[in-house]
């Protein structure tokens, strides 16, 4: 009888599915009669499903007859829930029951009640009464509360279960709540009544309804009705997922389910497959994972024998070695370390590419190692290979930006730029060398006008970088076309280089220093000089960032950058102002400026060798003019220069450290400063420096040259040098050692009166050197040297009084160092003295005596 039935439930599911999915409705209330008529269990009920179908034509039914008929099977059929837990009670010990939460059909979920103490002063519970529409189970109370914050938290939590009204997350079913579904759910229920009861162990835990607590439901609320995530709900009213673990998740309640082995072994199993695949090819993507770097083909991969590959450059050395470089092979996915000796192989391979490419005619590509902009070598021929392979931070960037083409057609939809700055920046960026030439010569005005557009309309840092090192290399191809934005500024009534200032300000180094880089091109370069304001913020600019190499050298990276990258950027910063101090109006405009003593400082500051070769660059083209010559005296360039020379293991830094000493020696007009700054450079040891040189080879010739010439300069200073042009180019280099001259009787009786020369000009550097000197033997030979003074010459004790001496000597007397507290004293002591003679004898007296009580003692 039951197997009939089941069939028969069957054929009118069917029918009544068809009629839902075809929407019509004919026929339906035949076939609800028939099933009024068959008799229906649970069991039934739960194999055929005839529920959901009978639900779906009720929905879609708009006659009235089968609506409420459906209704009726509907509501028959919840009683039967009844049965299996509890039909063989009798209505009396169903009232004996303790009273259990009523579950709506409208909340879909059970609804605890609060009992009142004062209603039943017997405490016997009275039996609450239920409705047709309500169903009760039998699982224990939750615990009693009369919180409005509470409650509405279990109220917003039983509804968050039932999301809408609908339970295809527990169920994976599409329809409304069908009778099947009430069953099963109601089923669930103990489940979901203990997940309601946690918001009293989430109560406990923070001891007051506040907003932590708030929270905490919020989110046990909201990933509930996640629709993103229907596994969690599932899983939380099939019991799957504990209510307790439910109470003391934090944020790895999204995912779960995907963590859950019940969950993955409920999978179908195409779903199963698909998850299996997926880890693959994570896998793999892991093992191929490779960071961002720049796409070229100058390295073969040794396994696939192709070159397609990406290169990226880490400063794992020092800031002045070359980055080390790590290729990639896009095809297998080869990793490797490129040597030098491949990549100047490569290098060598590009530069023959090269000349076959621009014979017979073509721009010159200059190699030339004094050249200040030689970051990577560009070739002219669209096709090959744009760059070799950077050296330095600033090119290997720029190599990394002119890789990331920009969607200008992006900008242009967003009504960012113009139409004719789009088409004019999409045609000018994939154009040959030959192809800009020709578009600059016809349009020059429309690129400059483009290119300043785009700088003022868009402020992506991405795409300003690009625009900048498209500027850049477009001026580096050929000087000339810095002259299209000075027309430009010339009919805009601004300055070509006042687009560019605001930039320095920018976070972002490379932008930053990539504008500088403009400016100084477009300063030097162009037909108009950068005069005024412009010219003083942007030397002063320069200034401040060669300041800052003071503090990078001694820091040890928590910054935002480390040392190597922040002397790398210096060292683009010295590059421009190598540039700026070609011309010769901007020499005189840095040495105003003071300049010349900022590059001292950074020359004393034991920075690396490209940064020295940089600023003594500097110094050898301030020294092409004779009047800074002069000038450059009080600076003390000199020693600074000599100790680098000393030091010196690389051969260009020695190269234009002795091209700096010629300069001085040659440029200068007045033959006393070309004297001086040979008995300078006598003075720092230059000549015996020049001797050990001399005896190597070098395949330069202006090595060779400048050896042979100072040479001969200061071995013609050494035989007309008298002791006291020794004393005074010594005291002049602030380096003060116990030469002979100090303790020179003869020295001194000859020589003190001549330290009034020129309005006391030594005796200001001597007193200068007591006041400013951290050197103990530079302070003791100060302070004998004063002593002397005022002992051959009495008069100069009101000399050395009035340059505040006297007081500095005083001062050192409590000095750490014992020889510079003696020397200190001695000189108070011929200072105070007025009979010298005197005292030399009673100094002699003391020390006769002072043995013969010894003895007698």
């Amino acid at each position: 009888m039951g197997k009939k039935e089941e069939e028969e439930i069957i054929r009118i599911a069917k029918k009544m599915d068809k009629m839902a999915q075809k929407k019509n409705g004919s026929g339906a209330l035949d076939l609800l009669k028939e099933l009024k008529n068959i008799p229906m269990t649970l069991e039934l009920l739960q194999s055929t499903r005839i529920g959901m179908s009978v639900n779906a034509i009720r929905k879609q039914s708009t006659d009235e007859e089968v609506t409420s008929l459906a209704k009726s099977l509907i509501k028959s059929w919840k009683k039967l829930l009844d049965e299996p837990s509890g039909g063989d009670k009798t209505s009396e010990e169903k009232k004996k029951e303790p009273t259990t939460p009523v579950l709506s059909p409208s909340q879909g979920s059970p609804e605890p009640r609060e009992e009142s103490s004062s209603s039943n002063s017997s405490g016997k519970s009275e039996p609450t009464d239920v409705t047709t529409n309500s169903l009760i189970s039998t699982f224990p109370r939750a615990p009693g509360t009369s919180d409005s914050v509470r409650l509405k938290c279990r109220e917003m939590l039983s509804s968050a279960l039932n999301t809408g009204g609908k339970v295809t997350g527990a169920l994976e079913c599409d329809s409304n709540l069908k009778p099947i579904v009430l069953a099963r759910i109601y089923s669930m229920s103990k489940s979901t009544f203990q997940l309601l009861n946690q918001t009293a162990r989430i109560f406990l835990e923070f001891k007051n309804t506040d907003i932590k607590y708030k929270n905490r439901v919020r989110s046990r609320i909201s990933n509930l009705k996640d629709a993103k995530n229907p596994n969690l709900r599932r899983n939380v009213l099939c019991g799957n997922v504990p209510p307790n673990r439910i109470a003391k998740m934090t944020a790895e309640m999204r995912a779960v389910l995907m963590r859950c082995e019940s969950c993955q072994e409920m999978a179908s199993d195409e779903l199963k497959e698909m998850r299996k695949n997926l880890t693959k090819e994570a896998i793999r993507d892991h093992q191929m994972a490779k960071t961002g770097g720049t796409q070229t083909d100058l390295f073969t991969c040794g396994k696939c024998k192709k070159k397609k590959c990406t290169y990226t450059q880490v400063q794992t050395r020092s800031a002045d070695e070359p980055m080390t470089t790590f290729v990639f092979c896009n095809e297998c996915g080869n990793r490797w370390k490129a040597s030098q000796k491949s990549m100047f192989s490569s290098l060598n391979s590009v530069r023959r590419n090269c000349r076959k490419a621009l014979r017979p005619a073509g721009p010159h590509i200059s190699l030339s190692k004094d050249c200040p902009h030689k970051p990577y070598f560009k070739m002219d021929i669209r096709g090959a290979v744009d760059a070799a392979v950077p050296t330095n931070i600033i090119a290997a960037k720029a190599a990394e930006v002119r890789a990331n083409k920009v969607n200008w057609q992006s900008y242009l939809q967003g009504q960012m730029i113009s139409g004719e700055d789009c088409e004019f920046i999409k045609k000018f960026e994939v154009a040959s060398s030959d192809q800009k030439q020709a578009i600059l010569t016809k349009e020059g005005h429309q690129c400059a006008k483009t290119f300043l557009n785009l700088m003022a309309h868009i402020s992506k840092e991405q795409t300003v970088q690009y625009i900048l090192t498209l500027i850049d290399d477009t001026l580096q191809e050929n000087h000339q076309r810095v002259n299209i934005f000075f027309d430009y500024a010339k009919k805009t009534k601004n300055t070509a280089w006042s687009y560019f200032l605001p930039m320095l300000n920018r976070q972002d180094l490379f932008t930053v220093h990539m504008a500088a880089r403009i400016i100084a091109k477009l300063a030097a370069w162009g037909r108009d000089l950068m005069e005024g304001s412009d010219l003083n913020y942007y030397f002063n600019w320069i200034k401040t960032q060669l300041s800052s190499q003071k503090l990078h050298g001694t820091e040890t990276g928590t910054g935002t950058i480390s040392p190597s990258e922040s002397s790398q950027y210096v060292q683009c910063v010295a590059g421009c102002l190598q540039l700026m101090l070609r011309v010769n109006e901007y020499r005189f405009a840095w040495f105003e400026a003071d300049g010349v003593n900022c590059i001292t400082a950074v020359l004393s500051n034991k920075c690396g060798f490209q940064l020295q070769y940089q600023m003594i660059f500097c110094v050898w083209l301030l020294a092409f003019s004779p009047q800074l010559c002069e000038q450059l005296r009080r600076y003390n360039a000199v020693p600074a220069l000599s100790d680098i020379l000393q030091e010196s293991v690389k051969e260009k830094v020695t190269r234009i450290i002795l091209a700096a000493f010629r300069n001085l020696l040659e440029k200068s007009a007045e033959r006393e400063t070309r004297q001086e700054y040979a008995l300078a450079m006598i003075q720092c040891k230059v000549l015996k420096q020049l001797e050990n040189l001399d005896q190597q080879k070098y395949d330069d010739e202006d090595i060779t040259d400048d050896i042979k010439f100072l040479l001969e300069r200061l071995g013609e200073s050494v035989q007309d040098l008298s002791s006291f042009d020794e004393y005074s180019s010594e005291l002049k280099s602030g380096r003060l050692e116990w030469s002979p001259v100090h303790k020179s009787e003869k020295f001194w009786r000859e020589n003190a009166v001549r330290l009034n020369e020129k309005n006391y000009e030594l005796l200001k550097i001597l007193t200068r050197l007591l006041e400013v000197s951290d050197d103990p033997q530079v302070i003791a030979v100060a302070a004998h040297d004063v002593g002397e003074y005022v002992r051959h010459y009495p008069r100069g004790k009101r000399v050395i009084e009035q340059l505040g001496g006297k007081q500095l000597v005083m001062n050192h007397m409590h000095h750490e160092d014992q020889l510079v507290r003696y020397n200190a004293l001695l000189a108070v002591q011929k200072l105070m003295v007025h009979n010298w003679e005197y005292l030399g004898k009673q100094l002699q007296s003391t020390e006769q005596t002072t043995p013969a009580v010894a003895a007698r003692s």
